[in-house]
């Protein structure tokens, strides 16, 4: 599955772009708030593979994502929706990193 530009997802993130696609099993858009609880552009991350295990993966990538929020080298998950079809994470967008 791949998003495209002014995509809904979860009935709250719009699809801004594209931010990353060199992952393996999971690509990294641009994203809008359409609940303004979190403002400006986000990095919202999906797994886009449909396999049971790639799944399973990804939702553990989730889990220890949340572990390091907090922590100054990782960027953090301020968002997650792991029951959602496909399974996401959102983080704040950092140009020039964190």
């Amino acid at each position: 599955m791949n998003f495209k530009i002014g995509d809904l997802i979860d009935a709250r993130f719009f699809v801004k772009g594209l931010c990353s696609d060199s992952g393996g099993m999971g690509q990294v858009i641009f994203v809008e708030d359409s609940n303004a609880e979190f403002s400006g552009i986000l990095a919202l991350k999906y797994c886009r593979e449909d396999n049971e295990e790639y799944i399973k993966r990804f939702k553990r990538e989730v889990r220890l994502q949340e572990v390091f929020n907090g922590n100054s080298k990782v960027a953090g998950t301020v968002y997650s929706n792991t029951d959602n079809d496909p399974p996401y994470f959102v983080m704040k967008y950092y140009a020039g990193g964190i």
